[in-house]
């Protein structure tokens, strides 16, 4: 096993402790967060830019990058907000037997969803990244982890239609050697 599937499985570790944490309720507004900001940011990002657009002075793919992220932080947020609500309302009858020890575990099997679902995004993200480091690239392709993350991610991607052509044409637009030249010239100024 790899370093980098060490470090992926760690990831993964982390996700379902904090699924074992915060519980079932709470985890499950973890991955409907995930799924519901990724499909938001994708569909409104680019009119968020073209509000904000003179913020990023004329750097376009800096620019939707931001604003997509700022669609999802907002999105994901909301939503967990909504269901850290309705996780409060559960304390009232968690004097049932048992009922917090399911909480939790089913909580541990929706960390494990959220945490496959995350990276197997990324990493199939990566994969049509043209400017990705060849390094990496390589530790990628020579895991035992990420291809049943990649996987894990395809699973789910019919709940998100259309996500990744839009990423695909997003990242096809990304001229990383414009991009850096771009932020050395400011610096340099």
């Amino acid at each position: 096993m790899s370093i980098f599937d060490t470090i992926l499985l760690i990831i993964m570790l982390a996700f379902i402790a904090n699924g074992l944490i915060k519980g079932f309720i709470r985890s499950i507004g973890s991955v409907v967060g995930v799924v519901a900001g990724v499909w938001a940011a994708v569909y409104v990002h680019s009119w968020l830019f073209l509000l904000l657009k003179n913020l990023f002075f004329g750097n376009a793919l800096l620019g939707k990058a931001a604003c997509f992220l700022i669609v999802y932080v907002i999105v994901n947020r909301l939503v967990n907000f909504g269901f850290n609500f309705l996780d409060n309302s559960f304390d009232v009858i968690s004097f049932i037997p048992f009922l917090r020890t399911i909480n939790r575990v089913a909580g541990a099997l929706f960390g494990f969803i959220e945490g496959g679902l995350i990276l197997g995004l990324l990493l199939k993200a990566q994969s049509y990244f043209p400017a990705t480091d060849a390094l990496f690239k390589t530790w990628t392709n020579n895991s035992e982890v990420a291809p049943f993350l990649i996987t894990f991610a395809n699973i789910f991607l019919p709940l998100l239609p259309g996500v990744i052509e839009k990423i695909q044409d997003f990242i096809g637009k990304f001229d990383m050697e414009k991009v850096y030249s771009g932020v050395v010239e400011k610096v340099k100024k």
